[in-house]
């Protein structure tokens, strides 16, 4: 993920005008900004706030950890799985490290635990500065 592909997206949204939301009854518009297997970021702008666009980052947990305790028997002390364990606890650990960042930074945070999504929200009238990107770009983790 690039600044400039954020600031080039960032424009697009705001050059939009009111009526590019009614025709197709469409309540918002957003565009995708980075996407991997863990982690969403999205730009939404809302009709009644056309001035303003909230970056969205949604996060999900991986869900490789549950289940890898289906291959341990009544006869085993331990899971045989602990490198998939250990993997999993260090990118969930990552992630919440991440959120932590996110929210200490002036993000709202919400939880969605049907989806088991976390979403770490920020608005803004005028172009994201480059210290504003730093703070929510995503961590590496093998899943991205």
């Amino acid at each position: 993920m690039r600044y400039s592909d954020l600031i080039k997206e960032y424009r697009r949204l705001r050059s939009f005008r009111g009526n590019h939301f009614a025709p197709n009854g469409v309540c918002e518009s957003s565009v995708p900004v980075h996407e991997t297997d863990r982690i969403r970021i999205l730009l939404i702008q809302h009709p009644q706030q056309p001035r303003q666009i909230k970056l969205e980052v949604e996060i999900t947990l991986p869900e490789r950890m549950w289940g890898l305790n289906a291959n341990l028997t009544i006869n085993e002390w331990s899971s045989p799985n602990q490198s998939e364990l250990r993997m999993s606890l260090e990118e969930t650990i990552i992630l919440f490290q991440y959120i932590l960042n996110l929210q200490a930074a002036g993000f709202s945070l919400d939880y969605f635990g049907d989806e088991g999504v976390w979403i770490a929200s920020y608005a803004f009238e005028k172009e994201p500065s480059k210290a504003l990107f730093a703070q929510f770009k995503p961590p590496k983790i093998k899943a991205n």
